[in-house]
């Protein structure tokens, strides 16, 4: 099949940016990498350039067995762009998990965060406080929200790297036993996480070396959480 010279670059641009897209996403490592190769340079990566081959625009498709091969690792710009993103869905997941509040699933927070690790215990804290206090996020009209400013790792190794990251979460929480807002959390600060790649292959976050406020809480500008008969005070960790 014959396309024009114009059709054919969009042709390749397209397929090429879908895969990479693609093997760029987080997930368990692939066995078979597919690509795009011009009959002219199939000579040049060792393939035969057969002419019954199927092709489109003079472009046939290769499938590569990686296996464990080193090569197939991804480039260290493509491997720190990876692990910005899985900060950023590890904030994406604590964000959620308090807006699900009273529900809580631990595993949809794994995913993210290292089973049983202090990233993990520290949103878990958070959560089973919050619970017990009946706080929310999800009544009418409440604006709590979060945004990640910026993301940029620190250090890269073999199985461990570090992020800093400067994130704005605003959560103002909402007591169903007394109906009437009970704290605010407003704060744009700077934090460091600790990945690790576990076993199967996935970075997840182990640890959030989260700074002390820039101020301290009775100095906030937010009214503090009334004491209430029957719960415990604020932590100073608490979201």
């Amino acid at each position: 099949m014959g396309l024009d010279p114009r059709r054919a670059a969009q042709f390749k641009f397209e397929v090429e940016d879908r895969l990479r897209r693609y093997y760029q996403n987080p997930g368990r490592p692939v066995r078979f990498v597919i690509g795009l190769a011009h009959r002219a340079t199939l000579a040049r990566t060792g393939l035969p350039d057969v002419l019954d081959w199927p092709a489109l625009a003079g472009y046939v498709a290769t499938i590569r067995d990686v296996g464990s091969d080193l090569a197939a690792l991804p480039r260290e710009r493509d491997t720190k762009q990876y692990l910005e993103r899985v900060v950023a869905e590890a904030i994406d997941a604590e964000f959620a998990a308090y807006v699900v509040l009273p529900a809580i699933s631990p595993a949809a927070l794994e995913r993210w965060l290292v089973p049983d690790g202090p990233a993990l215990r520290g949103v878990m804290h958070v959560l089973v406080r919050h619970r017990e206090r009946g706080w929310i996020l999800t009544n009418p009209f409440n604006p709590s929200t979060k945004r990640l400013m910026s993301a940029k790792v620190k250090d890269l190794a073999a199985t461990s790297a570090t992020v800093g990251t400067t994130e704005y979460f605003y959560l103002r929480w909402w007591d169903t036993r007394r109906e009437k807002y009970a704290y605010a959390y407003r704060e744009l600060n700077r934090q460091t996480y600790v990945l690790e790649r576990g076993q199967d292959g996935l970075w997840r976050v182990l640890d959030n070396l989260r700074a002390a406020p820039r101020a301290t809480p009775s100095n906030r500008r937010v009214r503090q959480p009334e004491r209430v008969e029957g719960t415990v005070a604020r932590d100073d960790d608490d979201r």
